[in-house]
C-alpha cells in the first residue's frame, strides 16, 4: 500500500465514490483556477499593509475603500506573477516534477488539521469543503513534497522568487516549516474524514 495523504476538497460529497480511482486534472487545477481568478483571498486582510497611522488619520470611507481595493489588486497580480514564475522555473529545470496548475495539494495525514489551519483554513473558511484521504497510485503518479513556506515571497523581486522557487522544487528547506505534498496523475480515494 502507498502512501496516503488528506486532501481538502469542494467536491460535492455525494459524488466522491471511496475505493474509486480518479485522475488529477489535465487542464487547470481548482487551485490554479482561484490565483486566475483571484478568488483566493482567504485569511488576508487588505488594509494589513498600509500603516496603521495612516488608516486612523485618514478614514474618510471612499478612501477606506479605494486602500482596500488597491491592496486586493496588488495581492492578486503579485500572488499571480509568483506563480507563473514557480511554474516556469519548474518547467525549465524540475519538468518530471507535478506542475502547480494541474496538481492536487495534499498534507500529511498526521498533522492534517494544522497544516490546514497554518494555511489559513479554519472557522468559516472551511464551510463547504471536505477533508478527504487519498492514496497516489504508484506508477502512475507523481507526488512532490515541499515547503509551503517557500512561497510567501510575494513582493520580492524576480531573482528571489526565482531563487525561492529552486529550493520549493529542490525540496531544500530544512527543516520543512510547513509541509505539503504536490500530487499529479492517479489516486484512489480511501475515506472521507470530515465535512465542514
Amino acid at each position: 500500500m502507498s502512501k496516503v495523504y488528506y486532501h481538502l476538497t469542494k467536491w460535492e460529497i455525494d459524488s466522491i465514490c471511496v475505493g474509486k480511482k480518479y485522475n488529477t486534472p489535465e487542464e487547470l487545477s481548482c487551485y490554479w483556477q482561484s490565483q486566475l481568478d483571484g478568488s483566493d483571498t482567504r485569511s488576508f486582510d487588505p488594509l494589513a499593509c498600509f500603516p496603521q497611522e495612516l488608516l486612523d488619520n485618514i478614514r474618510p470611507k471612499e478612501v477606506e475603500e479605494f486602500l482596500r481595493s488597491l491592496s486586493l489588486e496588488l495581492k492578486y497580480s503579485s500572488q499571480l506573477l509568483k506563480e507563473y514564475i514557480f511554474e516556469d522555473i519548474r518547467a525549465s529545470e524540475f519538468p518530471q516534477l507535478p506542475s502547480r496548475k494541474r496538481c492536487m495539494f495534499l498534507v500529511e495525514a498526521e498533522e492534517a488539521e494544522d497544516c490546514l489551519r497554518k494555511m489559513g483554513f479554519e472557522g468559516s473558511s472551511l464551510c463547504g469543503y471536505s477533508l478527504i484521504k487519498v492514496e497516489p497510485i504508484k506508477g502512475d503518479s507523481i507526488t512532490h513534497r515541499t515547503d509551503a513556506k517557500l512561497l510567501d515571497i510575494n513582493l520580492a523581486r524576480q531573482p528571489d522568487i526565482a531563487d525561492r522557487a529552486r529550493k520549493y522544487w529542490n525540496g531544500t528547506s530544512d527543516p520543512i516549516e510547513l509541509s505539503e505534498v504536490l500530487l499529479e496523475g492517479s489516486f484512489i480515494i480511501r475515506k472521507i474524514i470530515k465535512t465542514y
